[in-house]
């Protein structure tokens, strides 16, 4: 439950953002900010530092405890110096304050936190009595300031009380109307400058004051409940808890408030009380067993009347309908079950809710119970158990009675997927587990299915990967078919994607049905009820589609490009309210590069030939194929001529935008003479060769920049040629390394051409 309280806090103006966070040790000076602060009580009143207090403090804001500051002080004092370490700004060898806050809150704890305008802390519901004061690291305050001395302000309020009969080992407060008075509590300061508490998140209407274990409280000492500032509308009530577990009941029903860092005083109130053997009924007979009912999901309640437990209140309890409702009342808004051995609350009603409604105002056994689950009581209930839900009844002579309900929730079922397409699905990918399906660009007149015959579209379908173009699903054990109606599949892109890129970047799932990578959308689901994915036609899709290795599965570089999508069978209810999930599996999507630019590396250069050195006919070096293994063109050895692949009439250079091929000449790289197999710029390693292309008609010499062979036409391959001269008769082999590069639609394909060049000594 959250209490929601009006929370403002005025920045000071010109407040600036660190450009760099250090770690340094600095000292708070605690102060009181009112007369009454923190953990000791002194004999005149007021509340002092003790050694080794400690505290967290945030510069801001921060999280999980923030840092932990300690008192130096060596005896309890009303100030205090706290020593710890902190990221604060630095403008030079000193701490800068600027206008920045800082934050602190007493006492640490690992879960305390700041968002920059409140403090989230504990105020725990289980408190140790401490006479005379309260126990250390339990009154909560809280300061801030933009210097090093900081006054603290408390939080929190409380009741003190004695106690006049001996052996009590606890008291327990709770308000009569069910007031939320600790748990998590979220602080800010208010417009007067004073702490407040806006919300309280997992909050308790009872506290509970514990003599430490063994012991029990003295007679005549001080104790203190420590609470969150409350209004009591209907008063509270005390119930004290002796070591024989007898138990007496103090009820205070005037209205009553707790104000901040005031202790509200009661004298004895366990005086003249009658105590009782806490001797609780657990009704062990169930009043109904409704049995079993399947995990199937819709809002489940029942209705009983008293009618059906009136004979078990007249013979079991000795006691006829009239005078149980004259003394015993419901407890409203909690419902009970077994729970490690014993009747327990189960908590915000997660395993079921039973309500009790009496009909009008007289005695009726037509007054009935109703026992309900929600989808997510189910849920909580547990698949294939059987619980018994209890109402609690209480009287005011503090008695028990619970009343039963049996049920049981059948098994959950789970779903699994059938019917594969065997010879399109492939094994893992880069080790992960899991099926592996492939898609790629469209080839020419291919069937059309997604409309158009363009390069450019990149889609799958993944239906499309099992018989009858859907999945079947699975379900065991067995359901109806009214259920299986309402049981679908749908996919959706996996919370964890691969990293992938030369930067090694991991794709990003911004939502279910769309994957980014470098803030660029690449990927997108266009239908979740078929697995339509769409790899996305852009800059940054083109960069990873050529970065990913060549369309075969042994790939020794591991360059694969692929994304995870998760099928995923649900049960949806009749209204279209609860979506349960019954299973799902990972699919590897693997996006096949739609091209391989081929490098024929086995021609060599000779050295030292004299009269313009060695050629090599420039087109003899490059091939294409599609993800088909079709060939886009290619030399033809047998006809000697250059030929360009054509598929259902459609040349495929053409297809797929393949104009030229780039041979970088600024950038020659070689090894020779560079003995740990390096490769340096030849211009650098040897300043008498060089490198160049040829027209081999006009003569006509190209030596450095870039040379882009042109395709079109095919036959233009055999104009060029890529022409080599050291007349210095470097005596062993060595290598060329030289940048090549080929643009087509789906961007840039680079990579290296290698041409040995053999020594005067090699055999040829």
């Amino acid at each position: 439950m959250m209490l929601a309280a009006s929370c403002t806090v005025a920045e000071p103006e010109g407040a600036e953002t660190s450009p760099a966070a250090l770690q340094r040790e600095i000292t708070i000076t605690a102060t009181s900010g009112e007369p009454n602060t923190r953990t000791e009580r002194a004999a005149d009143g007021s509340v002092l530092w003790s050694p080794g207090d400690q505290i967290s403090l945030f510069f801001g804001s921060g999280s999980d405890g923030g840092n932990v500051f300690t008192s130096q002080n060596t005896e309890t004092a009303r100030v205090a110096q706290f020593t710890g370490s902190i990221g604060v700004i630095t403008g030079g060898n000193e701490v800068s304050m600027g206008n920045q806050y800082f934050w602190a809150v007493y006492p640490y704890n690992a879960s305390a936190s700041c968002d920059g305008t409140s403090i989230t802390t504990i105020l725990p519901s289980e408190q140790i009595a401490t006479a005379d004061t309260f126990a250390d690291d339990l009154f909560p305050t809280m300061g801030r300031s933009t210097g090093l001395s900081m006054p603290f302000y408390n939080i929190c309020g409380g009741i003190k009380f004695t106690v006049s009969e001996s052996g009590i080992t606890s008291v327990a407060l709770q308000g009569n109307t069910g007031e939320q008075i600790a748990g998590t509590i979220t602080a800010c300061f208010d417009d007067n400058g004073l702490p407040t508490v806006a919300g309280i998140t997992g909050g308790s209407d009872t506290i509970t004051l514990s003599a430490p274990e063994g012991t029990t409280l003295q007679v005549g000492k001080a104790y203190y409940f420590v609470l969150v500032p409350t209004v009591f509308e209907n008063g509270f009530t005390l119930t004290f808890t002796k070591d024989d577990s007898s138990t007496a009941v103090y009820n205070r029903t005037s209205k009553t408030t707790i104000k901040r860092a005031i202790f509200g005083s009661l004298s004895t109130p366990d005086a003249d009380l009658t105590w009782r053997a806490y001797t609780p009924y657990v009704v062990s007979y169930q009043v109904a067993d409704f049995g079993e009912y399947p995990y199937f999901f819709e809002t489940w309640s029942r209705e009983v009347s008293w009618s059906t437990v009136s004979n078990y209140m007249a013979t079991t309890l000795q006691m006829d309908y009239a005078a149980f409702r004259e003394s015993f009342t419901w407890v409203a808004g909690k419902t009970y079950c077994y729970k490690n051995g014993m009747v327990e609350c189960t908590g915000s009603n997660d395993c079921g809710s039973v309500i009790f409604e009496k009909n009008g105002g007289s005695d009726s056994i037509n007054d009935k119970f109703t026992i309900s689950l929600s989808k997510a009581q189910e849920d909580n209930f547990g698949s294939g158990t059987a619980k018994t839900l209890y109402a609690q009844f209480v009287s005011a002579k503090n008695d028990v009675i619970y009343i039963g309900f049996k049920l049981k929730i059948g098994a959950k079922p789970t779903a699994s997927f059938a019917t594969k397409f065997s010879s399109y699905w492939y094994g893992d990918v880069n080790g992960e587990a899991g099926s592996t399906i492939r898609t790629n660009v469209r080839i020419p007149q291919s069937y059309n299915e997604y409309g158009g015959d363009d390069v450019a579209q990149y889609v799958i379908k993944i239906d499309n990967y099992w018989t009858s173009g859907q999945v079947t699903v699975n379900v065991s054990p067995a359901v109806p078919a009214s259920v299986c109606s309402r049981i679908h599949y749908k996919y959706e892109f996996s919370q964890i994607q691969p990293r992938v890129g030369a930067a090694g970047r991991a794709i990003t799932r911004s939502s279910s049905t769309l994957l980014s990578y470098n803030n660029t959308a690449i990927i997108s689901m266009t239908d979740q009820s078929t697995g339509e994915i769409i790899f996305n036609y852009n800059d940054a899709s083109k960069q990873l589609i050529n970065w990913a290795s060549n369309p075969t599965d042994a790939n020794p570089n591991g360059r694969i490009l692929y994304c995870n999508v998760d099928l995923v069978a649900y049960y949806v209810d009749s209204n279209n309210n609860n979506y349960t999930e019954l299973g799902r599996m990972t699919i590897h999507v693997r996006f096949l590069r739609p091209i391989t630019f081929s490098i024929d590396n086995t021609n060599h250069f000779v050295e030292g030939i004299p009269g313009g050195g060695d050629s090599i006919e420039l087109g003899r070096f490059f091939s294409a194929e599609d993800w088909q293994g079709y060939r886009l063109f290619y030399y033809d050895s047998s006809s000697d001529t250059y030929v360009q692949g054509v598929y259902s009439g459609i040349y495929y250079c053409g297809y797929y935008g393949i104009n030229s091929i780039s041979i970088d000449l600024d950038h020659v790289a070689t090894n020779q003479s560079l003995a740990d197999g390096s490769y340096a710029l030849l211009s650098s390693v040897n300043a008498n060769a060089w490198l160049g292309v040829t027209n081999k008609n006009s003569g006509n010499y190209v030596p450095n920049g870039v040379f882009n062979l042109s395709l079109s036409p095919i036959s233009n391959m055999a104009n060029y040629s890529l022409s080599y001269q050291n007349n210095m008769g470097h005596a062993d082999d060595y290598t060329l390394r030289i940048p090549v590069s080929l643009e087509y639609a789906w961007g840039t394909i680079e990579d290296y051409l290698f041409v040995n060049v053999y020594g005067p000594s090699s055999s040829l």
